[in-house]
């Protein structure tokens, strides 16, 4: 019988597993009949500091019963789970239903969001890291992926990460962010539903080529909705996949009966990650930052494809007398009588566009488009309303998404356009509006709302309610300017 002295003296009873980077053995103390108890060599160039992250009391994570040194060992206790995803998926045959898939995604994105909150990175999330107990899927082996890099050649990536499931950033050797995470967890979604992960290797060397070049593929065999979410995770550029919080809402919401209208929807956005996916495939292993700009401004073309492709299949389905012409880049035009409504197509723009002297921007945008409603004029010259859609950062730093907004003249000049409110095109003039002074020659008139990412729909029938407006003679310039409060909708400097 061998005693391991730490808090608590813990008796080892058998051997469970022997993993990448220590030995799992049963253990018990006199407070805890069941448990198991992790033997971790000490290595140079790594301190047991790396092991434990500062995420006690968090949703959904393995709780830590003890921990401490015992020979030549870090050792780290915890209870015994029932089972690990693993072996679950074994049980199942390799793979789960959509249903029961989605109740295991929203425990580990449940997790992931506490731990983003609390800037904790797993860097190792596969399933056999995912452990089930008491009646929830919960997330271990916090820090093992550090220790392991720390004390691992720089050459030799097998003990650092998890070949299938290791994120382009990680294959870089960049920093690993929340992003890299829910990387991880696409994949793991992935498998839940297929059976096997989107990339299969069997090489390290082939692993890493897959994985910053190759195309993640969508999983068949549920709802594009799904799919679509799962295939936003796998995106190569991190700062374009969703956010934990993002992905945790669009889980929950896979749990309500989908109307008829948001199954077409989704089979549209599905199709468009799929293309996306495609061109994010191409990405080169080292990227410059121009090619860091490149690669998001694929991602957003991708993602207003899919947007505005949408609220033109849904114009030309119900309005069969309309007339649709279609230009180059994505840009079109869709007419009713005299009512037009126009999309442009993408346009890039240049690093710190929105700069200018003495006015630095609040945040960064990758490229832009405009929508536009056009209408007779009526007595007062008024024809109409165009909002921009600009591709930035605009509420979390680095978190790149389409955003809607709009301008006004500065109230105190009198000036008022044809169309109120109006697009802007993201310049020097346009940024200064962000500033928090007053007496520039345009204001916010809309607040900076996500069209993306989920919540597309308020977005389409924002604008065929206000086509139908226009069309049944009720389109008027807004009473009040601006006309949504935009207070608070972007980040200050």
């Amino acid at each position: 019988m061998q005693i391991v002295h730490l808090t608590e003296e813990w008796e080892i009873i058998s051997k469970l597993n022997v993993g990448g980077f220590g030995t799992i053995y049963s253990a018990k103390s006199k407070t805890c009949e069941n448990a198991v108890l992790k033997l971790i060599p000490k290595k140079p160039g790594a301190g047991r500091e790396l092991l434990f992250e500062n995420i006690g009391g968090q949703p959904n994570i393995m709780p830590i019963l003890d921990t401490g040194e015992w020979e030549d060992f870090w050792v780290i206790v915890m209870p015994r789970a029932e089972k690990s995803l693993r072996d679950f998926l074994n049980e199942s045959g390799g793979k789960l239903e959509q249903d029961e898939a989605v109740l295991v995604l929203i425990d580990i994105a449940t997790a992931l969001e506490a731990l983003q909150n609390n800037d904790v990175v797993h860097r190792d999330l596969k399933p056999e890291n995912v452990l089930f107990w008491e009646g929830h899927w919960r997330l271990a082996d916090f820090g093992i992926a550090r220790y392991a890099s720390a004390t691992t050649d720089t050459a030799t990536w097998k003990y650092a990460m998890t070949l299938p499931y290791a994120a382009p950033e990680q294959w870089r050797s960049e920093r690993a962010t929340s992003a890299t995470d829910i990387y991880a967890t696409g994949i793991l979604a992935y498998e839940l539903i297929m059976g096997k992960c989107p990339f299969i290797g069997p090489s390290e060397h082939d692993y890493r080529g897959q994985h910053l070049h190759h195309d993640a593929p969508l999983p068949t065999g549920c709802s594009s909705s799904l799919a679509a979410l799962i295939g936003e995770c796998m995106f190569k550029s991190p700062q374009t996949r969703p956010t934990a919080s993002n992905a945790l809402t669009r889980l929950k919401s896979l749990q309500k009966p989908e109307s008829e209208v948001s199954r077409r929807l989704r089979e549209v956005n599905k199709a468009a990650v799929l293309e996306r996916a495609k061109q994010d495939a191409s990405i080169s292993a080292v990227k410059s930052e121009l090619e860091h700009r490149n690669q998001l401004a694929k991602d957003a073309n991708k993602s207003l494809e899919s947007i505005l492709g949408t609220l033109k299949d849904q114009l030309v389905r119900e309005l069969s007398q309309g007339i649709l012409r279609e230009s180059a880049f994505n840009s079109w035009q869709f007419s009713l009588n005299q009512i037009t409504l126009s999309c442009s197509g993408f346009q890039t723009v240049a690093a710190a566009v929105l700069n200018s002297p003495g006015f630095p921007a609040p945040f960064e945008v990758i490229g832009f488009s405009a929508i536009v409603l056009q209408i007779p004029a009526d007595q007062h010259g008024y024809g109409g309303r165009s909002h921009s859609l600009w591709f930035c950062d605009a509420e979390n730093k680095d978190i790149f998404r389409w955003y809607e907004t709009a301008f006004m003249f500065f109230a105190l000049s009198g000036k008022q356009g044809s169309k109120d409110p109006f697009a802007l095109e993201p310049d020097a003039k346009a940024g200064r509006t962000l500033a928090p002074i007053y007496g520039t020659e345009f204001q916010i008139a809309w607040p900076f709302t996500p069209i993306d990412q989920g919540e597309t729909n308020d977005f389409i029938e924002r604008w065929m309610g206000w086509f139908a407006d226009a069309y049944e003679g009720k389109l008027r310039h807004p009473r009040s300017m601006p006309e949504r409060d935009p207070s608070n909708s972007w980040r200050k400097k």
